[in-house]
């Protein structure tokens, strides 16, 4: 009986080595399956599934123009996902608009999936996927973020007082370059908001400026992602709301929301949406100061795409509406330099040599001199403008 058991035991051993071995064979041979065509049917137990798909779909956004025309629909997509769950490739296979379908494309290489698996291992599969763009449907995605910023903004504040309060003593602080308590003030500000059905124009556009200037301040604290989230959402207020819309106060601010977002996105390298952004700008508002910051946000996405004649020509239009403008030559002479013409960047240079300079012009002056034009002997000595 006992050596019935052994025999029985070492046959058990040897049945389960065979299926082990047989197992990491068909893994070894699944992992190095050729990449499927793009249409090609292939049987897979599950399916990659988009784990970041609400995130991503909120940094693809709405298009302002394509909103604004009343452009809606839904963009579909085939993803090929590799066993690690990343994407390889994409093909659109239902174009909405040139703008919206470009949109799509810029973030669909940020998405993350849990791969397709067949006999237990994760195997390359063309997902298929759809980005929907409509007003209120879209809209409610944007606004049904969970973070910080809009558990601020839907706090139940109940206190329009504290709220102004807070908002006042904000901005006090931040005239004087007290930023830390700035944002504490100016987030007080807003988790005090009142969050009525339909709140009067004062509270909308106190929480307007409170999101305006917090954001301001964030950035100021070089904090990228929250200054960009609360551009957001001041834009979002002034855009959603009839009473703000005819407000002067909030009309004067919101392209510098648009713009500032712009510079946000452009510094994480975001460039589709910062160039969206600019150009809502140039589109809506007729202002030669705003219209001078958009060209130069402009020309600052072209440099960081290499196309530097287009950045000049996006500069020259900044120039013509504003030709003493300090920051305009000196954005110049650092394009003239990344070209590598360093005798025209110290001419652009020698142009701004008598003129006022406030102090951060100033300091980006000197430093470019410096670095350019001593060896040259372009500039003399005497040639610093007083300060």
């Amino acid at each position: 009986m006992c050596t019935i058991r052994i025999v029985l035991l070492f046959l058990g051993l040897g049945l389960g080595g065979n299926c082990l071995m047989w197992g990491q064979d068909l893994a070894q041979a699944t992992a190095h399956l050729p990449t499927p065509g793009v249409h090609q049917y292939v049987y897979v137990d599950h399916k990659p599934v988009a784990v970041n798909l609400l995130e991503v779909r909120q940094k693809i956004g709405y298009p302002v123009s394509a909103w604004r025309n009343g452009v809606e629909g839904i963009v579909y997509c085939r993803i090929l996902v590799d066993p690690e769950g990343k994407p390889l490739d994409y093909v659109i296979t239902r174009n909405l608009h040139p703008e919206i379908d470009r949109r799509v494309a810029s973030y669909i290489g940020e998405l993350e999936f849990e791969p397709a698996i067949r006999n237990d291992s994760a195997v390359k599969y063309w997902a298929n996927l759809g980005f929907p763009f409509k007003k209120g449907e879209s809209q409610q995605v944007l606004n049904n973020r969970v973070d910080e910023i809009n558990f601020l903004r839907h706090a139940s504040g109940n206190s329009q007082r504290a709220a102004g309060r807070s908002l006042a003593n904000g901005l006090a602080y931040l005239a004087d370059g007290e930023l830390a308590s700035a944002k504490c003030e100016l987030q007080d500000a807003i988790r005090h908001s009142p969050r009525r059905k339909n709140p009067r124009g004062s509270q909308l556009e106190d929480l307007f400026m409170a999101h305006f200037y917090l954001a301001r301040t964030e950035a100021d604290l070089f904090n990228w992602d929250n200054a960009e989230m609360h551009w957001t959402e001041s834009i979002g207020l002034a855009d959603g709301s009839r009473r703000l819309r005819g407000n002067e106060e909030v009309h004067q601010r919101l392209p510098w929301a648009y713009l500032g977002r712009a510079d946000m996105r452009l510094n994480s390298g975001d460039i589709v949406a910062a160039s969206d952004d600019c150009q809502w700008v140039l589109q809506n508002y007729d202002d030669p100061m705003v219209l001078v910051e958009a060209y130069l946000q402009q020309s600052r996405i072209q440099v960081f795409l290499g196309n530097y004649a287009e950045a000049l020509n996006q500069l020259q239009l900044a120039m013509e509406l504003d030709p003493q403008s300090g920051v305009c030559h000196i954005q110049k002479a650092e394009i003239l330099l990344e070209m590598g013409a360093e005798e025209s960047a110290c001419e652009v240079l020698g142009e701004m040599a008598t003129r006022d300079l406030n102090q951060e012009t100033y300091s980006q002056y000197h430093q470019l001199r410096q670095q350019i034009c001593w060896s040259r002997n372009t500039l003399g000595q005497n040639d610093l403008p007083n300060n």
